[in-house]
């Protein structure tokens, strides 16, 4: 499997496990490509990636950027705490190896 198509899977397993968890589906599609993609990434980028309108795109990257920065914070907090840094980078390797 190529990575592109590897990423694209990678993004609708996301989206559905998101509906499962109770998330919106695109929010969760958003988020996973979020996460596999190696920069920023513009409104219009998440849009032409997933296929979704403006709106959609809009309303979903307003609503994770609380979500996201938590996130990060929580990343940073948990870098001098052994157990949580080894509980992140685990996560990681897991999503990598999905990848």
């Amino acid at each position: 499997m190529k990575l592109e198509d590897a990423k694209k899977r990678f993004i609708q397993i996301w989206g559905t496990v998101g509906v499962d968890w109770g998330i919106n589906r695109t929010m969760a599609q958003i988020h996973a490509l979020l996460l596999v993609s190696s920069a920023a990434l513009s409104t219009e980028q998440v849009m032409a990636a997933l296929g979704i309108s403006r709106g959609n795109a809009n309303m979903n990257l307003r609503e994770l950027d609380p979500m996201m920065k938590m996130l990060n914070q929580l990343s940073v907090e948990t870098s001098d705490s052994t157990d949580r840094s080894k509980e992140l980078q685990n996560f990681k390797n897991l999503v990598g190896e999905i990848l």
